[in-house]
């Protein structure tokens, strides 16, 4: 996946609290549900579960 798309991706988890909604999944068809569960868990773990700090965590992810 371009680093693009999975930024788009981690910022939307990051807009939902947490969680891909329904309507924006469909634009990431080709990630299964255990794939995306998998990337939830993923920013989960580097936002310790909180997101208040959801504005540096993207900022960092489009930096790398």
């Amino acid at each position: 996946m371009p680093d693009r798309r999975a930024s788009l991706l981690v910022r939307l988890i990051l807009q939902k609290k947490g969680r891909l909604s329904q309507a924006k999944r469909a634009a990431f068809s080709e990630l299964s549900d255990q794939e995306v569960s998998a990337i939830e868990a993923a920013v989960a773990s580097c936002t310790q579960g909180s997101f208040t700090s959801e504005f540096a965590l993207s900022q960092e992810i489009e930096a790398s």
